[in-house]
């Protein structure tokens, strides 16, 4: 079976800890061996925050869905 799997980074210029989640992220799907299409977005407005649901830099969004369970209620988008 060939899985593969949608991953968004949402970030702000200038965030150090995307590069490290984007490596995480390919390293944990090599170990796993699943398929990782990783789409990186530059969030450059406090309107693009909210439309991209983006809780802070980075925002990791697999499939659609905030990583984290206790973000996906949230609705205090930023850029921070």
């Amino acid at each position: 079976m060939d899985a593969r799997v949608q991953v968004r980074v949402l970030y702000s210029d200038g965030c150090p800890n995307a590069p490290h989640a984007i490596d995480l992220i390919e390293r944990v799907g090599r170990e796993i061996g699943v398929q990782i299409a990783i789409e990186q977005v530059l969030v450059e407005s406090q309107d693009q925050a909210v439309a991209l649901r983006c809780l802070g830099s980075p925002t990791v969004q697999v499939n659609g869905v905030d990583i984290t369970p206790s973000a996906r209620g949230k609705t205090n988008f930023t850029l921070a």
